[in-house]
């Protein structure tokens, strides 16, 4: 989970490369590299977190405000994904307040600067470094104050503008089912809930062969998926194979004992397997 928190900071200051299912290896030691440095540059982050309340409430709030926010998805319990990016939105509000502080800060340090409005000077005397205020003649802060807030705009404006095109782009992914999780797996071709919901996309358009490959594709990467048995039964009971397909819903329900669509899709099953047994050989079906 460390190294999932340093992935969510750096998605917030660089938002590319988006994927529905992030396939994350699991640290094997504490002596990994990438653990140690997300463990440091966590550090680092909570240093300045706490630094922050005796210089900057609004910081420390906002800080503090992401940082609570996320603390539900980090698989304190268990949850669905291990990493989303779903899980930014809301935690996302306090780093761009965070951001918006920043610059206006430095926004108004740079102006202050510029226009000689008491700039701290330092010197050294003995016991050390001692500030004081070197009071030069003033000059009209408003001079300065249009040019820099025209910087602050153009630091939101040209990554707003550059990201454009991403955004754009990224939308076209969820145009339907069958897009989003084709491209998925050109991401996290290993993904056994990629794969099972691209099956079910392609079983909603007919194309059984097509999801019939997705499901088996699906056990291959995690043999114990139970909805994935189960959709490949249904695979194969509308191919007409029943006896595969009893299997595989048995396999389910192994897997899964109260799962209620595998019942159904049982239920279904031998209803029609019952069908075309009669209309086979209808005089065992007389008997």
């Amino acid at each position: 989970m460390p190294t999932i928190l340093v992935s969510y900071i750096k998605l917030l200051f660089f938002p590319v490369s988006f994927n529905a299912e992030y396939m994350i290896p699991y640290t094997q030691t504490p002596f990994a590299a990438t653990f140690l440095y997300s463990i440091a540059f966590l550090g680092v982050t909570g240093v300045i977190t706490y630094r922050c309340y005796f210089h900057s409430r609004h910081l420390f709030f906002f800080m503090l405000w992401f940082w609570v926010i996320l603390a539900p998805t980090m698989n304190l319990i268990p949850i669905a994904n291990i990493m989303a990016e779903r899980y930014l939105y809301l935690p996302s509000v306090g780093f761009c307040a965070i951001l918006s502080c920043l610059l206006t800060g430095i926004g108004r340090q740079a102006c202050s600067v510029i226009s000689g409005e008491n700039v701290p000077v330092g010197r050294w005397e003995k016991g050390g470094l001692r500030l004081f205020h070197l009071h030069r003649p003033k000059l009209s802060n408003s001079n300065y104050r249009q040019p820099f807030s025209t910087v602050m705009a153009g630091l939101i404006v040209v990554p707003a503008v550059l990201y454009l095109p991403l955004a754009i782009e990224r939308n076209k992914v969820w145009r339907d089912q069958l897009t989003f999780w084709s491209k998925t797996l050109e991401v996290s071709p290993n993904s056994s809930r990629a794969h099972n919901n691209l099956g079910l996309a392609y079983f909603r358009k007919g194309l059984l062969d097509a999801s019939r490959d997705e499901f088996k594709l699906a056990i291959r990467y995690e043999p114990d998926h139970a909805e994935a048995h189960s959709c490949l039964g249904t695979v194969y009971a509308n191919q007409g194979l029943f006896d595969k397909a009893i299997m595989e819903i048995e396999e389910a329900l192994r897997l899964q004992p109260n799962y209620p669509n595998a019942y159904k899709n049982l239920g279904i099953i031998y209803l029609n397997y019952k069908k075309t047994f009669k209309r086979h050989y209808p005089f065992f079906a007389s008997s």
